[in-house]
């Protein structure tokens, strides 16, 4: 239910006899006739489903704006934590998946006998995917919710260092770079779902506090870069007869990351509007748009 300034309420309601859905606006008074009852201040408009059968009324109600759980379900406590696991989660994601970065190029130009291109290829394919998805992810994962996108998109970040590692013993440039690409999507998938939990969590919060969620964010993701190139930089100089075993250490502290987003409360599916291409070049057109693009 959306809570509007005069008290009434607006219902997507949906009959068991095939009929096409139909928009009623209800006062609370009608509701409570139907055995629903509003929640002033809720948030968006969200769908309440209305099943006829058996002699009985059924009704499943969306709390959210992604769907399933609304903001203002979230104490300021439970925000509070969930930040913290994020900026925790994002923290060993760095440190993994984030480091490991400084050294691919190094250990493929050593140890394997690819063309330095090859190797530069593998690298780039991240950051392509990455760009590419950013906007393809509207399509593709429009109807997913902010953290299966962020829990999905953790798992590429997974995928890629054991792929480096395991480049050392299958040569193999195609797979790489394909793993490469896989990376470039969950990249771009986890952001997006992050970004929304972390707006999410700060909104519940006292005084919707979003700058304090971008931040923890952040300085998860800052602390875990610097921690992880110490660490697997260590590693790497005391393991040179085994240089995959950074990766692979990698991995591990990424997955660390995974599991903890796991934990963290997801918002239901949210049903976005199909993305055309039309669409998309009007709101390029946004001067918004435009500036934080560039």
């Amino acid at each position: 239910f959306h809570s509007a300034w005069h008290g009434s309420f607006l219902a997507k309601v949906s009959c068991d006899s095939g009929s096409s859905q139909r928009l009623y606006g209800l006062q609370s008074s009608e509701l409570s006739k139907l055995g629903l009852h509003g929640q002033p201040n809720c948030g968006p408009p969200v769908e309440t489903r209305v099943i006829s059968g058996g002699g009985r009324t059924l009704t499943s109600l969306l709390y959210c704006a992604f769907g399933g759980h609304h903001v203002s379900q979230l104490s300021p406590v439970q925000a509070r934590s969930y930040l913290l696991v994020l900026a925790i989660a994002f923290l060993f994601i760095f440190s993994g998946a984030g480091a490991q970065q400084q050294f691919v190029l190094p250990f493929l130009h050593a140890h394997l006998p690819w063309p330095e291109t090859w190797a530069a290829l593998c690298l780039a394919a991240v950051y392509v995917g990455e760009m590419l998805f950013r906007v393809a992810n509207l399509a593709v994962c429009g109807g997913w919710s902010d953290n299966r996108l962020a829990v999905l998109g953790s798992m590429t970040y997974v995928l890629f260092p054991v792929g480096v590692g395991a480049t050392y013993f299958t040569k193999s440039f195609p797979l790489l770079l394909l793993v490469g690409l896989v990376w470039g999507w969950g990249g771009a998938a986890m952001w997006t779902g992050s970004s929304m939990q972390a707006l999410r969590y700060g909104e519940a919060l006292k005084g919707q506090r979003l700058g304090l969620g971008a931040g923890l964010l952040y300085s998860g993701t800052d602390i875990g870069f610097l921690i992880g190139v110490i660490v697997l930089g260590i590693i790497r100089t005391h393991t040179p007869q085994a240089p995959y075993i950074p990766f692979f250490t990698a991995a591990g502290l990424t997955a660390v990351g995974t599991l903890l987003l796991f934990t963290l409360r997801s918002g239901a599916e949210r049903v976005t509007e199909p993305v055309t291409w039309e669409t998309f070049v009007q709101t390029t057109r946004r001067m918004k748009v435009r500036t934080a693009s560039f």
